[in-house]
């Protein structure tokens, strides 16, 4: 008989355990990320409202249009999703191309401004997508310790991992411009 109640305490657990984790934590996870967003996006917005850059200004529509797929699509940007497009994707093309050519036009001081907010885009995402998935943080342990173990040995391998929130973001921008700009054509290609 005690095995039995053990048993079922131990279903009630893992159950709870499994609800507070995907359908609280992961909800509350994803609206903290858009949050961070619209913060970003509000500041951008201050900003060119300031003056500082015209509201047409390609380089201010490309980020205010990253930001906002991004927003739209927060709930899709999961580790798993970037492993899947980073594999997918043959040649690393970056999609912010045509926004860093409209960038260089800028007066230094704007560019600054917008290089950071793109910098702080990236590090949300690599955050978002990195520190909130148990995959990753496993998998970022044993690069730790593999990174340990060759390190001491001093041995010489090449292993390609991702250096920095731009080589997470870039993989994920790249499908957060190319999604429709309105939330009516989502609802039409779903």
């Amino acid at each position: 008989m005690n095995g039995i109640v053990s048993a079922l305490q131990l279903a009630l657990s893992m159950f709870a355990a499994w609800f507070l984790y995907f359908l609280c934590w992961r909800e509350y996870k994803v609206d903290a990320f858009r949050q961070k967003l619209f913060a970003l996006r509000d500041d951008l917005f201050d900003y060119a409202q300031s003056g500082s850059i015209a509201f047409n200004d390609p380089a201010y529509t490309t980020l205010r249009s990253l930001l906002n797929g991004i927003i739209r699509f927060a709930h899709r940007m999961t580790f798993t999703r970037f492993v899947v497009l980073a594999a997918s994707t043959k040649s690393q093309d970056n999609p912010m191309k045509a926004w860093m050519q409209d960038l260089r036009r800028l007066p230094p001081d704007v560019q600054e401004k917008l290089k950071k907010t793109h910098g702080d885009i990236g590090r949300a995402i690599a955050l978002h997508v990195v520190a909130w998935s148990p995959l990753a943080l496993i998998l970022l342990a044993i690069l730790v310790v593999v990174g340990a173990l060759v390190s001491l040995l001093k041995l010489r391998i090449h292993i390609r991992v991702v250096r920095s929130s731009e080589d997470i973001s870039s993989v994920l921008e790249k499908e957060a411009l190319e999604q429709p700009d309105s939330y009516d054509q989502c609802l039409v290609a779903s």
